[in-house]
């Protein structure tokens, strides 16, 4: 079987639904190169090794975007403030600065219990003014994201919620597969999203509460604090609510469309176990990449140094190598190491912050979501690295007139 043929991270229907694409692939050829040139690596094994391995490196987005702002040059066409996003992006960068920046926000991350009852507040001011019918996705799995990483980073969640749109774009960028038409896009985003967050970190007091601040006393305090602060704190705020929204979509959108799932949600750990596997099965980081510094072989693929790997998460945490029954929905799974929120030296720092905002929502939408509906068709986002809703309706019916 030709599995390049079945690799179409660009279609639509591909990327509403790649499950059975991936199971297609992982049962012929878990490593593959792909048309593009890329080495896909789609197996559990193959992607934590490479996640794990600390001579693999990222920052290819960082290359590639140098190439285009070259290229546009030529095009009078200014990609300079796309560039200096993604250089300043943490996810792009390699030891010893990467570990630097690591150890600062990891010493000011807030505490799990802070996190928690900043989210269940934040439910609860949302959901206080819930009309009987709304779009999940702009009414709260788009809103409890933006407005938690304001409260968090320390700032106003007016400044974010007139910024969300911008960072949607430009966290686009990690996206391997961009024409040259999304990039124009992404250049206004983020040249709106620079000018705007250097006049608030202009005005930040680095002694006030909250994660910007911390980063700016970092920056001023210490001599070998070589990243752009302004830059860090714009992928702080813009990787905070994409892949949360999400998660946050995906989990309600499954114990709507199941209600046999909501009498297994009997407390707080039950919860927090099908969040868990919500992100086994629909990982919204779908796809991450890297590079090879030296040869290596995967599967029995050779793969050249300095090689393009495309890493398959959402394939590789439904492997039936590694999971029991990898595309059913079990909340008691006893072994649930999935991946993503990657692996290694790369691990997400905001990986609870995102488990317990999407904790809280089912939590508080749990007595509604047996009168719940989906109204129409749920439409997703044509991209697949971050595989998310942009739209869903729902509709709540009357207590009473369920009871009648």
């Amino acid at each position: 079987m030709d599995v390049t043929k079945l690799w179409q991270p660009s279609n639509p229907g591909f990327i509403t639904n790649p499950f059975p694409v991936y199971s297609k692939i992982l049962a012929h050829a878990p490593v593959f190169q792909s048309p593009t040139g890329d080495f896909v690596v789609m197996n559990y094994d193959g992607v934590k090794h490479v996640l794990f391995a600390k001579n693999f490196q990222t920052g290819a987005r960082a290359e590639w975007i140098y190439k285009m702002t070259q290229y546009a040059t030529g095009r009078n066409i200014d990609f300079g403030s796309i560039r200096q996003a993604v250089t300043g992006m943490p996810i792009q960068q390699n030891p010893p600065i990467h570990s630097l920046i690591r150890s600062v926000l990891a010493k000011n991350w807030p505490s799990k219990s802070f996190l928690s009852t900043k989210s269940s507040e934040i439910c609860d001011e949302i959901l206080a003014d819930m009309p009987p019918s709304f779009d999940l996705v702009s009414f709260i799995a788009k809103k409890l994201p933006v407005w938690m990483v304001c409260d968090v980073l320390g700032m106003p969640r007016s400044l974010g919620e007139e910024l969300q749109a911008d960072g949607f774009k430009l966290v686009q960028l990690l996206d391997p597969y961009l024409t040259f038409k999304d990039l124009k896009n992404i250049q206004v985003a983020s040249t709106n999203l620079r000018a705007s967050f250097d006049l608030y970190y202009s005005s930040l007091d680095k002694e006030s509460a909250g994660l910007a601040a911390a980063v700016k006393k970092a920056a001023e305090g210490n001599p070998e604090f070589n990243a752009d602060p302004v830059s860090l704190i714009i992928f702080l705020f813009i990787a905070a609510f994409e892949t949360t929204s999400s998660l946050i979509s995906i989990c309600l959108q499954t114990l709507i469309e199941d209600k046999e799932l909501l009498r297994k949600l009997d407390d707080d750990a039950s919860i927090e176990r099908f969040v868990r596997e919500i992100l086994r099965l629909h990982s919204p980081v779908q796809i991450t990449g890297r590079s090879n510094p030296e040869p290596i072989a995967l599967s029995g693929v050779e793969i050249p140094a300095n090689s393009t790997i495309t890493l398959c998460l959402g394939s590789a945490n439904r492997d039936p190598g590694h999971f029991e029954n990898p595309d059913q929905l079990i909340i008691d799974r006893k072994v649930n190491d999935h991946l993503s929120f990657g692996y290694g030296m790369h691990h997400c720092l905001g990986s609870q912050m995102a488990v317990v905002e999407a904790a809280s929502v089912v939590k508080a939408f749990l007595p509604k979501l047996e009168r719940t509906s989906i109204v129409g068709k749920p439409v997703w986002e044509n991209r697949l690295m971050i595989r998310r809703l942009l739209s869903m309706e729902l509709a709540i019916s009357n207590e009473k007139a369920m009871s009648v």
